[in-house]
């Protein structure tokens, strides 16, 4: 049987949706990346920033292994809106669905 408790609010996906339809310009990523990198600390932008060739950029992985970047549960909620309307200006909306159901997934992983 199909567990429910892992699927994405309704009002979640829809307002997923929505920022991906408002960001729909070539400046988009540009903007919500400073926005999102402004809403960080000094502390946090440091585990955030990495140079183009770091080996820290090929560090993702379905499972869980250990990163230097700054983990969502370390953000406050602006910061992770900021967070989500950045990934969205990158990925259609089905991907930002996509994205976000493999991220709740997080709490399967560690049971």
């Amino acid at each position: 049987m199909r567990s429910w408790k892992y699927l994405l609010p309704i009002p979640l996906v829809l307002g997923l949706l929505a920022t991906a339809f408002e960001v729909n310009r070539p400046s988009a990523m540009a903007d919500a990346a400073k926005a999102y990198l402004a809403a960080l600390s000094t502390e946090q932008r440091g585990h955030t920033k990495f140079p183009l060739d770091s080996p820290e950029r090929m560090n993702f992985h379905y499972t869980p292994v250990p990163r230097q970047g700054l983990a969502l549960r370390e953000m406050n909620s602006a910061q992770r809106h900021l967070a989500d309307v950045l990934l969205s200006t990158g990925l259609s909306s089905q991907g930002i669905i996509k994205a976000h159901t493999i991220m709740s997934l997080e709490d399967v992983l560690k049971a």
